[in-house]
C-alpha cells in the first residue's frame, strides 16, 4: 500500500499506472475510484468522443473548513443544513457527536462546508472569517469561542450533478472502462450520489466483477 502518491496516467494496453513519483505499476485488473472526468483525462488511447463526454459531466466543489472549539457540544446535532442564502455555508456537522475520540475532552470538532462553483477559487481566509460569524449569528457559535485549531480542503468533485447528460453517457463511460479491465467504485468513480454504505458495497461489486472476470478468463 502507497499513500500520498497521485497518478499521473493510466495505460490500459499496456496495462499499467503511472505516478507523479515516477514509479510505474502493473496490473491484471484495476479499481478505480478517481472522478470520472479525470480518470478520462489520464487514460491513454480513448476515443475521443468517450473522454468529451467524460469532461462533460458536472459536479459542484466544496470549500471544507474544519475546526476545533475550545467548548465542549457546542451542539447535540449530527449535522444541520442552511439553504438560507445570508449564512455562506450549506451544512455544518459536529464529528464529536459521533464519536468522542473525533475530538479531545472539553473541546468541540466541526466541519463547515461551502460549496462553489468547480472554476471558482474562493479566498479561504474571507470564508473563513464569515463562516464564524455566520456561525454566531445562528446561535452555533458565541463571541468569544476559541478556534484552537484549523485544516481546510477544497474538493473539487464534491456533489455529482443529475443532469440530462450524465443520465445519458454515465452508462457507457463506465461499461466502457469496464471493457478495459478498469471497474469503477464510490461515489465518484460510479458518479452516483453514494453515502459511505453504498460506498463501500460498490467497492465490493468491484471486487466480484473482478473475480468474475478472473474466473471466466482461465
Amino acid at each position: 500500500m502507497h499513500t500520498n502518491e497521485t497518478v499521473e496516467h493510466i495505460d490500459p494496453k499496456q496495462k499499467y499506472v503511472r505516478l507523479k513519483s515516477g514509479r510505474e505499476e502493473r496490473y491484471d485488473y484495476l479499481i478505480s475510484t478517481l472522478p470520472v472526468p479525470l480518470a478520462y483525462r489520464i487514460l491513454k488511447d480513448t476515443p475521443d468522443v468517450l473522454t468529451s463526454d467524460a469532461q462533460k459531466l458536472n459536479a459542484v466543489s466544496v470549500l471544507n473548513i474544519n475546526i476545533g472549539v475550545d467548548r465542549p457540544q457546542v451542539s447535540d446535532q449530527h449535522w444541520i443544513y442552511f439553504p438560507e442564502e445570508e449564512f455562506i455555508f450549506s451544512r455544518v456537522g459536529f464529528p464529536k457527536n459521533f464519536s468522542k475520540a473525533a475530538a479531545p475532552e472539553g473541546t468541540s470538532s466541526m466541519y463547515i462546508e461551502i460549496t462553489h462553483r468547480p472554476e471558482e477559487k474562493l479566498d479561504i481566509e474571507k470564508a473563513f472569517v464569515r463562516s464564524i460569524a455566520d456561525l454566531e449569528k445562528c446561535g452555533i457559535l458565541r463571541k468569544g469561542d476559541r478556534i484552537v485549531t484549523r485544516h481546510v480542503i477544497d474538493i473539487k468533485f464534491g456533489y455529482v450533478v443529475f443532469d440530462e447528460h450524465r443520465q445519458r453517457r454515465i452508462q457507457d463511460l463506465i461499461e466502457y472502462l469496464e471493457s478495459r479491465d478498469i471497474f469503477t467504485a464510490g461515489r465518484y468513480g460510479r458518479w452516483d450520489y453514494y453515502s459511505m454504505e453504498d460506498s463501500i458495497l460498490s467497492g465490493k461489486a468491484a471486487a466480484e466483477r473482478v473475480q468474475a472476470k478472473m474466473g471466466s478468463s482461465r
